[in-house]
C-alpha cells in the first residue's frame, strides 16, 4: 500500500515531517540519536522497528492529548466535516473566513484534510504537522496553520498540546501539535413549562365514603428522613380505634364472605377506617345488625356479594354509603317489605329465648344418659 493511502490515525514523525522525495535519505539521518525515534534494541527488522515506533509514538499522544469529559467529541467524521461546511457556507463563516483571507473551498478542503487524522471513533489525537496536511489538501503550511486558529475560534477544534520543532530541528526534538476535533453543541429550545393539573392530595381531594372535606396532610420538613412518618392518615399509633369499631369489623371479618383475614393484609383495620370515615352511628348498631342491613340492600336493589374481594376496605366503603345512618326499626322493614337474606352472605342464625325444655327433649335427654351408663358398665366388666 502506498503513503497516500495510509489513513492511520497517527503517522510517525520522520514521515509526516519528510516530504516524498525526502523518504530515501531519511534513514541515515535519523538515526544518529538513542531517543524513541530509533531502532530499539533487540529489533534487527526495519518493518519490526516501525511498527514498535508506531505504538510508542501513539501512547505518547494518547498521554499528551488527556482531557477532561467536558470536551465534546465527534458525532463521526462525516457529520464533523458536513457541520464545518454548513458553517462556512453560513453568513457568520464567511465573515470570519474573509476576515482570515481564506476561501470557502479551501477551508473545507483543509479541514477535510485533518479530519482524516484524527480518531475516527472520537475525533481525538489529531497529531499530524502543517506540511503534512498541506501536501494532502494542496495548499500551503502557513494556510492549515490559519485553518486550525479560524477552527478553534468556531469551537470546531481544541488545540491539546503544542507542536515543538521545525524542519530544520532533529527528528527525536520534533512534535507535532495534538488537537480535537469536536461537534458543537447544538442549542435546545426549553418550551414553555405547561400548568399540570394539581395533584388530588394538594387539591384536598375527600376521600372515599367521606362526606367532609378534610385538609390536604404535608409531611413535616423535619420527618423527611422517616419513612414510616411520610405516610399520611387519619389515625397515628398513639390513638388506637375505638374497642366498638374494631367489634364491628371483626364481626364483619368472621362473618361476611370475602371480608376474613388473609395473610400479609391487615383486613380487620381497612374494616375498621371503613366503617370510621362513613356517615354511620357506629355506637347504634351492632355486628349482627351490620350484616342485616348489607343483606336487606343487596336485596332491595338486586345485587349480589362476591366470593372474593381484593380490597375489602374500599368495597365495604362503598356499600355503606347506601345504608342508613341509623339501624332501621321493625316498623322501617316492614314498610320497605324485605323478606329473606341473600346466600352469597353466611345467614345470622336467630337467637331463640332460653326458656324450660319440653317434655319430649327431657325423655330424649334421660334415654341417652341411660344407653350411654349401659355401655360404659359393659367396658368396665370386659
Amino acid at each position: 500500500m502506498s503513503w497516500r493511502h495510509r489513513h492511520f490515525s497517527v503517522r510517525p514523525a520522520r514521515l509526516a515531517n519528510l516530504a516524498r522525495d525526502e523518504s530515501a535519505s531519511a534513514g541515515s539521518r535519523d538515526r544518529h540519536d538513542p531517543s524513541f525515534a530509533t531502532l530499539p534494541h533487540g529489533l534487527t527488522s526495519p518493518r519490526l522497528a516501525e511498527a514498535d515506533y508506531r505504538v510508542r509514538r501513539r501512547q505518547w499522544i494518547v498521554t499528551v492529548g488527556s482531557v477532561p469529559a467536558t470536551i465534546p467529541m465527534w458525532a463521526s467524521r462525516n457529520s464533523w466535516t458536513c457541520d464545518v461546511a454548513a458553517w462556512a457556507a453560513s453568513s457568520t463563516g464567511q465573515r470570519t473566513l474573509r476576515r482570515a483571507h481564506l476561501t470557502q473551498r479551501l477551508f473545507t478542503r483543509v479541514s477535510a484534510a485533518l479530519a482524516r487524522f484524527a480518531d475516527g471513533t472520537s475525533g481525538r489525537h489529531c497529531a499530524v504537522t502543517n506540511s503534512r496536511v498541506a501536501l494532502t489538501a494542496g495548499c500551503s503550511a502557513r494556510s492549515v496553520t490559519t485553518v486550525r486558529a479560524v477552527l478553534a475560534e468556531a469551537a470546531f477544534a481544541v488545540e491539546v498540546r503544542r507542536g515543538t520543532g521545525s524542519a530544520t530541528t532533529p527528528v527525536h526534538q520534533r512534535r507535532p501539535s495534538v488537537w480535537h476535533l469536536t461537534s458543537r453543541r447544538t442549542p435546545v429550545d426549553r418550551p414553555a413549562f405547561c400548568d399540570l393539573p394539581r395533584s388530588r392530595r394538594e387539591a384536598g381531594s375527600v376521600p372515599l365514603g367521606s362526606t367532609q372535606p378534610g385538609e390536604a396532610l404535608r409531611a413535616a420538613p423535619g420527618d423527611s428522613s422517616n419513612p414510616k412518618r411520610r405516610r399520611s392518615g387519619r389515625h397515628s399509633p398513639a390513638s388506637p380505634r375505638p374497642l366498638h369499631t374494631q367489634r364491628l369489623a371483626g364481626w364483619l371479618a368472621s362473618t361476611a364472605a370475602g371480608l376474613g383475614a388473609r395473610s400479609g393484609h391487615h383486613v380487620v383495620g381497612q374494616l375498621c377506617d371503613a366503617l370510621q370515615t362513613s356517615h354511620l352511628e357506629l355506637d347504634a348498631w351492632t355486628g349482627p345488625q351490620l350484616v342485616s342491613a348489607l343483606n336487606d340492600d343487596m336485596k332491595r336493589r338486586g345485587i349480589t356479594w362476591p366470593d372474593e374481594i381484593t380490597h375489602p376496605g374500599a368495597f365495604l366503603a362503598h356499600r355503606l354509603r347506601h345504608l342508613p345512618a341509623r339501624p332501621p326499626t321493625s316498623a322501617d322493614k316492614a314498610s320497605m317489605g324485605v323478606h329473606g337474606v341473600p346466600e352469597e352472605i353466611t345467614p345470622i342464625p336467630p337467637t331463640r329465648p332460653s326458656g324450660c325444655p319440653s317434655q319430649a327433649r327431657v325423655d330424649a335427654q334421660r334415654s341417652i344418659r341411660e344407653t350411654l351408663a349401659r355401655k360404659r358398665r359393659a367396658s368396665s366388666h370386659h
